[in-house]
């Protein structure tokens, strides 16, 4: 259980958010219980307020390069403060206001919105591979009976087994640099953890 105080936030929202935090702890009787905050701009100022940074964005869908996340996130994460523990949303299909557009341009009427599976591995092995502690899969669209909705939830019951057996490095071991000496369309981080190593390709 965590407290979301924003998303989206903004260098104007500093002084508001942390009041607001502040406040917060101070009624909360659960004084560890952690509080999330999606920023975009201010991270070293916004990551000594937050126990834990959100990093998300539309990235299905939009005109951003897949290829692009895991340098945005890496980039995200080196502004903050160190040590602060980061989640990452995940995308399982274009946001609503993206849907909104492509319907306006008759480009998205009628379309079974589905998961790809090669996208979903490469989003979610993106935000591991920069040390993110947790992930946020974000739908508006209901995981129901349809075909649609079935698809999408065997892809990710498919995610989340997968990350069920990576569990032992990305809840407790720590992210060590990319490996270097790898052909440059590749990316390669190495988990360790106190026993064990693992290479994320």
């Amino acid at each position: 259980v965590a407290w979301i105080m924003g998303r989206g936030l903004r260098a104007a929202n500093y002084d508001e958010t942390r009041i607001a935090v502040e406040e917060n702890l101070r009624k909360d009787p659960h004084s560890q219980r952690p509080t999330v905050l999606g920023v975009d701009g201010h991270f070293s100022e916004f990551s000594r307020v937050a126990s834990i940074m959100l990093h998300e964005r539309p990235v299905l869908g939009t005109s951003f390069e897949l290829a692009e996340f895991n340098p945005w996130l890496k980039q995200r994460a080196a502004d903050m403060r160190p040590g602060t523990p980061q989640w990452v949303g995940i995308d399982t299909i274009p946001c609503a206001a993206v849907r909104s557009q492509l319907e306006l341009l008759n480009l998205g009427r009628g379309v079974n919105w589905t998961i790809d599976l090669a996208t979903q591995r490469y989003m979610v092995y993106s935000a591991l591979s920069t040390g993110a502690r947790g992930l946020v899969f974000r739908s508006d669209l209901p995981l129901d009976d349809s075909p649609t909705g079935r698809l999408r939830g065997d892809v990710l019951k498919l995610i989340n087994h997968e990350l069920l057996m990576l569990e032992p490095w990305t809840s407790s071991g720590q992210l060590r640099e990319e490996l270097s000496g790898v052909p440059p369309q590749m990316r390669v981080a190495m988990l360790q953890s106190e026993r064990s190593r693992i290479v994320l390709v």
